[in-house]
Formats: structure tokens, C-alpha cells, sequence
């Protein structure tokens, strides 16, 4: 269709067309008439989405000998792409900070993290600025965010999200970032964690001090008053969710996903850590009870590699497979002994009935009465759930997972690096 023909078309028709327009071609568009502008500028912004994470398939890693998925940290982005990611994040927010009423436009942020500065300070006024042009995003309500940060970098502790009420994080990240993230708790209707990885880190937030530590798992982890981490060594986040916890009082739709392994060759794994772990997701859980619709639960492993650096078949792996126990443990018995009177479906992913252990069988449990040919962990929740819930137990997970590396070195600008 020619412009002036598509002039000629009526309002809605007109921003119906600019709704299937790629943004870039709609950038221009907006530019070339007041009509235009005004009838395409909230279209424009409606749905920012800077981002590579939701990126279907598999794809290199940085280290050229393995493929990995779309949302995996490790992916290496092309050079050409990675600068016109950088580009166009930078003019967004130069432009949310030149013109702050354009934010209140943004109903929904799609955003690849990746702080590619090689200074701390460079990093530091990069961040503030983010911060900054993100606070004019007073409208928004569907956050979307993976953070492919390799690096420490400095946090400014900021609320950007407030009125948000969908929220999806994922990737590697220090743990103030995870909370200046999920921070709109009593408005969050729908959350998904996806295997959220935290830095090490001395005490909440980050300091330079942390270039001078060589062994980090060396020191005892430890919370304040409150609960919120304090020392962590690096690998999947807890603790995290302790503030959030009964703070979540409109949560509908909830998705948690989590690597799980034992490996035998990482000095830092532990099991008391990860028993904490489960049980902190456990306790987040059942603190949604009276208003949880949804549940996915997703567990899994690193793959093996074949031949080609592609997944082995069938999700092999390489790892044991502690976390099953712990699900058992910790998560089945909040499902199972707490009343959900609005749960409606429920997802189990990656989580192997096989290996359910003693202590949390159906008769340790008090259900035998309920079924007592079917006393497996599926028939015990399909009993207790509403009539009518649906409930899908896969013993494979649907995804792959990645376990933030135990290779630890100091950046040559001091900047902590896993």
C-alpha cells in the first residue's frame, strides 16, 4: 500500500497497520506527519522490547563449544547485534530522561541486562542513568527482564517497577538487582522466576572489597535481622524471596523454575544450602494459598553435551539428582497440607516420582484413606486439589538449565567476575 492511500484509511484502520509494524519501521513512520505522530507515538511505546532472551532455539556460547538456549547468560550475542542492542537501550532511556511523559506510555518492558562497560565507574553512571530513565515508567504494568551480566557492576538500589503487576526475571544478577526488580510485591498478580543465579557478594548490594576475595565459599553465608542476604557466594539465589514472602497478597499466576544438581566437582555445592533453598521456595508458596490460580514448577540439570556441543538426547546428565528429594521434602507437603481454594492447575516439571523418599510418602503423609491404590505423589495432589483443577507431572524438564560457572578471577578494573 502506498503512503498516501494509507493516508486515506481511518484512524483505527491506521493504527491497526502501525500495531504490525516492526518498531523501527514504525519509528519512522511516526516522523513523518503531526498525524502520524500523534496517531503512532502511544503505539510506539506501548511494548518496548530491547531483548534477545525470548530467542527461540539454540544458539553458540561464548566460549564456542557448546549451543545453549535463548535465555542462557553464556550465549554469545553477535558483535554487530550486541552494539545495536546497546544503541538502541541507550537512546530509550536518553529519551525517557529528556521526556519523561513518554514513559507514562510504557505499559510493558521487554529488556536483555548486559553491562558491557569496562570501568567501574563507567558502569556506575551507566547504571544511575538506567535507573533514572526507568523511574519515568510510572505506568507500567508487564516487566520482562534477563540479566546476561558475566560481571559485578555497581547496583543503585532503586524501586523503578511500582505499579507493575506482571513480573518475569531471570539470568545472573547481585541480589539488590533481583530486588529492585520484584519490588511492587502486594500488586504482583503474576511472577515468574526463571533460575535466577546470584553473585557473591560481602553485604548487601556490592563493594570494591569483593575484588580482594579469592575464595569467597570459603565464608560462612549470613542474613541480617530482616532476612535480606548479607554474604553469598555465587550460584542459584536464597534468601531472595524472604522479604517477599506473605507480601504477595493479589499473586494469581505463579512460575518458579530452578537448577538443582549435585556436582561432584564444585567445592561450593551444599546441601544444607540447597535443603534452605527448597525450603524457602516452599514457605513462598504456600504464602499465596488464598489466591493462587496457577503453579508451574520446574526443576532441572545441566545437559551433557554430544559430539556437536549440541544437548544430549533425552536431557541426560551429568550431575546427581539431590533436588528431588528436596521437592519431596519441602515443596510436596506445602501442596498437599494447604488449603488452595482458587488454584486451578498446576505444573510439576522435571521432577522424578521414582525417587520419592519415605518421609514424604502418602502414608508418612496421612492420606492413605484417600487412595489407597494410588498412594503416588500425582494421585495424592490430584486428590486434594479443587474438583476440576488440572494438574500435568512430568517426570523431564521442559527446559534446559545452566549453573552460574565456579571459576572465579578478578577483573584487571577490580570487578568481580564468575
Amino acid at each position: 500500500m502506498s503512503f498516501p492511500r494509507f493516508g486515506l484509511l481511518a484512524c483505527e484502520l491506521q493504527q491497526e497497520v502501525m500495531r504490525q509494524c516492526d518498531p523501527a519501521d514504525l519509528a519512522r513512520l511516526v516522523r513523518t506527519s503531526r498525524t502520524m505522530h500523534a496517531r503512532g507515538l502511544s503505539i510506539l511505546y506501548h511494548r518496548v522490547d530491547i531483548s534477545c532472551h525470548n530467542d527461540e532455539g539454540l544458539f553458540l556460547s561464548i566460549y564456542q563449544r557448546s549451543m545453549v538456549q535463548g535465555n542462557n547468560p553464556l550465549r554469545k550475542v553477535e558483535d554487530s547485534r550486541a552494539r545495536n542492542f546497546q544503541r538502541r537501550q541507550e537512546s530509550f532511556i536518553n529519551t525517557m530522561i529528556e521526556n519523561s511523559a513518554l514513559g507514562l506510555l510504557v505499559i510493558a518492558l521487554t529488556w536483555t541486562y548486559q553491562c558491557t562497560f569496562h570501568t567501574w565507574e563507567e558502569a556506575e553512571r551507566a547504571q544511575k542513568r538506567m535507573s533514572k530513565g526507568f523511574q519515568s515508567l510510572k505506568r507500567i504494568k508487564m516487566v520482562d527482564i534477563c540479566s546476561f551480566n558475566r560481571e559485578q557492576h555497581p547496583i543503585i538500589p532503586l524501586a523503578p517497577f511500582q505499579t507493575a503487576t506482571s513480573v518475569k526475571i531471570g539470568g545472573r544478577m547481585p541480589y539488590a538487582f533481583f530486588r529492585a526488580i520484584v519490588t511492587a510485591s502486594s500488586r504482583l498478580v503474576f511472577l515468574e522466576i526463571d533460575n535466577v543465579q546470584g553473585f557473591g557478594q560481602l553485604r548487601d548490594g556490592l563493594d570494591e572489597e569483593l575484588s580482594y576475595i579469592s575464595h569467597l565459599a570459603s565464608i560462612s553465608e549470613t542474613e541480617d535481622i530482616n532476612g535480606r542476604p548479607l554474604v553469598r557466594h555465587d550460584g542459584p539465589m536464597h534468601g531472595h524471596l524472604s522479604e517477599l514472602t506473605g507480601q504477595c497478597t493479589s499473586l494469581r499466576h505463579l512460575v518458579i523454575r530452578t537448577i538443582g544438581q549435585k556436582d561432584a566437582t564444585d567445592y561450593r555445592w551444599s546441601r544444607a544450602r540447597e535443603e534452605k533453598r527448597y525450603s524457602e521456595i516452599a514457605d513462598f508458596i504456600a504464602a499465596t494459598s488464598d489466591t493462587l490460580e496457577s503453579l508451574i514448577f520446574e526443576q532441572g540439570k545441566e545437559p551433557l553435551e554430544d559430539g556437536k556441543g549440541l544437548p544430549a538426547q533425552g536431557h541426560r546428565n551429568k550431575a546427581e539428582r539431590p533436588m528431588d528429594s528436596f521437592f519431596f521434602a519441602h515443596i510436596l507437603p506445602v501442596l498437599l497440607n494447604t488449603p488452595w481454594p482458587k488454584l486451578n492447575n498446576i505444573a510439576i516439571h522435571g521432577v522424578d516420582p521414582s525417587r520419592q523418599s519415605g518421609r514424604s510418602s502418602g502414608a508418612n503423609l496421612g492420606l492413605s484413606s484417600l487412595h489407597p491404590n494410588d498412594l503416588s505423589s500425582e494421585g495424592m495432589l490430584r486428590d486434594i486439589l479443587p474438583k476440576g483443577a488440572g494438574l500435568v507431572w512430568k517426570s523431564r524438564s521442559e527446559n534446559t538449565f545452566y549453573l552460574q560457572s565456579e571459576n572465579n578471577y578478578i577483573h584487571p578494573f577490580g570487578i568481580y567476575m564468575p
